[in-house]
């Protein structure tokens, strides 16, 4: 149970640019249908409440070959985060992250620190921190979209303005976004996300971009290590050889739509350096993926370690700006949960498991 844990509260960036990294290890970068219901279009299709350019968003999300450089931002009460991004991807899967320039931090982090960190996690940066439409389908469910008058114009392509304002509960999350996009493509060039007073939390906006740019010069990197995708229509056992525990308490709105088991390599330890501990231990871990259409959660867990107590377990929160993850040991297994909902939420859903 959640309450015979040990809570240790573990706060500052580096703790969770490194588990957010993780979690991200085994991404839905290599096709977006990995992340969505393959009945999607047919639905989209027939609903009143959905739209084509939904669908090609969520296509364009991964499926894109791209170089361009982008801005961005993020209030904390006073105190703002601002850099800038040369980013590109191949379109099957493989991406480039590097850091230009960190315009400013908050007075609490130290640049020169803050800039390493946010190298090593490119993942977090590439892959969780934007939002994207990961269900065209449970986006229409989830928001109200509308079709704003503005046409802006955004590193030289004509885009459409798109709103989407949340349906249900807000908890910790944003409450609407203005997404602008590519109309032909589907590709979102710039995003704004408000609170429910209406104030801008962090926007994102590509100051160039070009489609199949040259990437010669930059450092395409893809999944730290291979997933095979799980039926969550089939019985989990036959598939992953492991008793298997899915989250049961999630935020309104949100649905698990993608399983996949992963074989952590003992290499991955390999480059720890002395005092460094990685969150991913070696062996077989399932990863859940769920989401609104919009906004995701990850939770993964490991197989059960028979020499491991079955009684003691460990819970350890880290936040960090509107990130929450936890990730510790409960009867057995390791686990990873990262989601931008409250520490309460994120208790929920941890307890909803064990």
């Amino acid at each position: 149970m959640l309450r015979a844990l040990n809570q240790r509260w573990q706060l500052g960036l580096a703790a969770v640019l490194s588990v957010a990294s993780l979690a991200a290890c085994a991404d839905q970068s290599g096709s977006s249908a990995d992340a969505s219901d393959p009945s999607d279009s047919a639905r989209i299709a027939a609903s009143s409440s959905g739209s084509p350019i939904l669908q090609l968003m969520q296509e364009a999300a991964n499926t894109t070959a791209f170089r361009g450089v982008r801005r961005y931002r993020s209030r904390f009460g006073v105190e703002s985060l601002e850099q800038v991004e040369d980013v590109g991807a191949d379109g099957q899967g493989r991406l480039a992250f590097e850091l230009v320039d960190v315009v400013s931090v908050p007075l609490s982090m130290d640049p020169f620190g803050y800039s390493i960190e946010a190298e090593n996690a490119w993942r977090f940066q590439m892959t969780l921190r934007d939002p994207k439409i990961v269900s065209a389908f449970a986006a229409a469910q989830n928001y109200a979209i509308s079709t704003l008058p503005e046409t802006p114009m955004i590193a030289g392509i004509q885009c459409v303005r798109l709103r989407f304002e949340r349906h249900g509960p807000l908890g910790d999350r944003p409450a609407d976004y203005e997404v602008d996009v590519d109309r032909d493509t589907g590709f979102a060039l710039a995003w704004r996300e408000y609170d429910a007073a209406g104030l801008l939390m962090s926007s994102m906006v590509y100051e160039s971009f070009e489609y199949d740019g040259d990437l010669s010069d930059m450092q395409l990197r893809s999944r730290t290590f291979n997933a095979t995708p799980i039926s969550l229509g089939q019985p989990f056992g036959p598939q992953v050889g492991f008793p298997v525990r899915m989250p049961q308490a999630l935020p309104e709105g949100f649905e698990v739509v993608a399983a996949e088991l992963m074989a952590v390599p003992p290499s991955l330890a390999d480059p720890l350096l002395m005092g460094e501990v990685s969150y991913l231990l070696p062996g077989q871990w399932i990863r859940f993926l769920a989401t609104d259409g919009v906004e995701i959660i990850t939770f993964m867990h490991s197989a059960p370690d028979p020499s491991v107590s079955t009684v003691a377990g460990e819970l350890n929160l880290a936040v960090e700006f509107d990130w929450k993850l936890a990730f510790g040991r409960a009867q057995g297994m390791n686990f990873i949960c990262s989601a931008r909902v409250s520490v309460e939420m994120l208790q929920q859903i941890i307890a909803s498991v064990f």
